[in-house]
């Protein structure tokens, strides 16, 4: 007997990438690059897989830049591809500051948008510009650009606004 077993793991490799992430008008796709400190308004983030392969264990996240908060639940809308979970759910409530989407599986060339309802957290002065940043991450898949660090590669991107009163 000349034999030995030897146990391997085989891993994924994915690219999950924040497209875009840009002020909306609520329940639109209408840009805005300037707000009134009255008006509530969407950050809508396209994300995507550019595989190869499906990105596995795989996290969307939102923390808000001080002076905004949630003025309600996030969405995340698939736009192409099979998901799991089917119909992913993000947390966050109404006042709260943080966005958290688990995704256990992202088909490869899979893409989705995250829209985060906001509003203004007291009265931010005249000019002031605001700016947003959202990540994803995937940790059950080898990412082949940014790996693990929200902040390297493509894992995340950025929107600004201007406070017009």
């Amino acid at each position: 007997n000349n034999t030995v077993g030897q146990p391997t793991t085989f891993r994924f490799k994915a690219d999950v990438q924040v497209v875009s992430k840009r002020a909306v008008r609520p329940g639109t796709n209408t840009p805005i690059t300037e707000v009134a400190t009255a008006q509530v308004f969407d950050w809508l983030v396209d994300v995507r897989n550019n595989g190869p392969q499906a990105a596995e264990t795989t996290t969307f996240s939102d923390t808000l830049p001080a002076g905004l908060v949630l003025a309600g639940t996030p969405d995340f809308a698939i736009t192409a591809g099979s998901f799991t979970p089917a119909t992913v759910t993000c947390t966050g409530a109404a006042g709260g500051t943080a966005v958290s989407c688990a995704i256990a599986s992202m088909p490869a060339n899979g893409t989705a948008t995250v829209r985060v309802p906001v509003r203004f957290d007291g009265t931010p002065a005249n000019g002031t510009v605001l700016t947003n940043t959202g990540r994803i991450v995937t940790t059950g898949s080898g990412d082949t650009n940014g790996g693990a660090n929200p902040n390297a590669g493509n894992n995340f991107g950025s929107g600004s606004v201007t406070v017009q009163s």
